[in-house]
């Protein structure tokens, strides 16, 4: 439904005459503009003051939506049974459910059997009806509303629908609008906040005064078996100069909240850190390269009833941890010409691997060692002297022998005395 602008009611255009066949009614208009200058201002000035006053009056005329929460049976599309979780409110709330807690809500349930349920709330009704149960979000404001989602879960299986209500059409000031999010299954993953307020696709004239609109917000707890709703690993980069970093695994149950603890798994120790219920973890990085590095690694959050999140994997800036000679990413070598690649690190042992051969050729010899007592102790280098060789293109990968990730590639290529322009757009991780 297309969206109206609105414009202010009392803001009229007074229209004058714009040609007078008399003399007396051009003397007549003068005198009273003269009239206007001296007691009321001129009529130019009026209309500013009133287009101003205006404005002013329908930003305060923005009503604070209200949100409703309900559990509701649909038959043939249309709610055949309602029952109000919680009523109509313009404050911001926290609501806490079970995960099929609008199944429970429905009176007149008799009939109901758990094997008829099904995923998405659909069951057999009385009479031959196809009965679905739904949790239904409701908002309702005097300006044109709409939904936003702000968590780390998935929400799904959610119908949106806006509508415009009117009760008297040639009154812009008594039209009502609403939006609904009909859950047709309640999961972990809906936990987050739901923030209703002012729609975003709306004309640029009318999203200026919409944004001083206000907004409520509704957060919700859907609490089941998963208590971390978020289901993806997921790979952290902080920088160098990072005070503190989020470990993102709210929770669906905040019931669960003392219970829950922060693991580096690499080192299997328990990571004190400020515990959010609605965002995660917050660590903090102390001072130093050397509080950087010890921050870097895989985190996963339990409970006491050893339920897990995903891993969240946090990498730092490979400078901080290794150094490669040459320091670049693309090498052009004229046949005769001995190159070193070298390969040093602080976080434990690393080797070289080797990609993109362009012809056969035997197992190269990559020279490892270790020195304690070096800024750098675990060292991998490969010396190349294409001497021999007609035609080569390689790709040569640092690779940390502990879990095999790529510090740091180089490719480099060589044809006779002729070089070779390598591809700039290498992805390199």
């Amino acid at each position: 439904m297309g969206q109206e602008k609105i414009f202010p009611s009392n803001f009229r255009v007074r229209k004058r005459a714009s040609r007078y066949s008399s003399l007396g009614v051009y003397a007549f208009l003068l005198i009273i503009s003269i009239f206007d200058v001296y007691v009321g201002g001129t009529s130019l000035d009026r209309k500013k003051t009133r287009l101003a006053t205006s404005s002013n009056e329908d930003k305060n005329v923005f009503q604070k939506p209200r949100i409703r929460l309900s559990a509701i049976e649909m038959e043939f599309g249309v709610v055949s049974s309602s029952k109000t979780i919680l009523p109509y409110t313009d404050s911001n709330v926290t609501k806490i459910i079970e995960d099929e807690d609008s199944e429970n809500e429905i009176e007149g349930d008799d009939d109901y059997h758990e094997e008829n349920k099904s995923d998405n709330g659909i069951r057999p009704g009385r009479n031959g009806a196809v009965v679905q149960r739904l949790l239904r979000l409701e908002c309702m404001a005097n300006f044109p509303v709409e939904f936003s989602y702000e968590g780390c879960g998935a929400p799904y299986n959610v119908t949106s629908k806006s509508f415009r209500h009117v009760k008297n059409f040639t009154n812009h000031s008594s039209y009502m609008y609403s939006t609904v999010l009909d859950f047709s299954s309640n999961a972990e993953r809906h936990t987050g906040l739901y923030i209703c307020g002012p729609v975003r696709n709306a004309s640029e004239n009318a999203t200026q005064v919409l944004n001083d609109a206000p907004r409520t917000s509704f957060r919700l707890f859907v609490k089941g078996k998963s208590l971390f709703f978020s289901r993806k690993n997921v790979t952290l980069r902080i920088e160098k100069d990072a005070a503190s970093f989020l470990i993102p695994c709210p929770i669906s149950n905040p019931s669960a909240y003392s219970s829950v603890k922060l693991f580096h798994v690499e080192r299997n120790e328990l990571v004190p850190a400020l515990f959010d219920m609605n965002k995660g973890f917050h660590v903090f990085v102390k001072q130093g390269d050397s509080g950087l590095m010890n921050a870097a690694g895989t985190y996963v959050c339990k409970d006491d009833h050893e339920r897990s999140s995903p891993y969240y994997t946090v990498t730092i800036p490979k400078e901080l941890y290794s150094r490669v000679t040459p320091d670049i990413n693309y090498i052009r070598i004229i046949q005769g010409q001995t190159q070193v690649f070298k390969c040093e690190s602080k976080m434990g042992n690393v080797t070289l691997t080797f990609s993109g051969d362009r012809q056969p050729r035997p197992p190269r010899k990559v020279n490892t060692e270790q020195n304690d007592t070096s800024e750098y102790p675990y060292v991998a280098m490969y010396e190349v002297n294409p001497m021999e060789m007609i035609a080569e293109h390689t790709i040569i990968n640092c690779v940390s022998t502990k879990d095999g990730k790529i510090i740091h590639s180089w490719e480099y290529s060589t044809y006779g005395k002729r070089q070779m322009k390598t591809n700039p757009y290498l992805s390199l991780q």
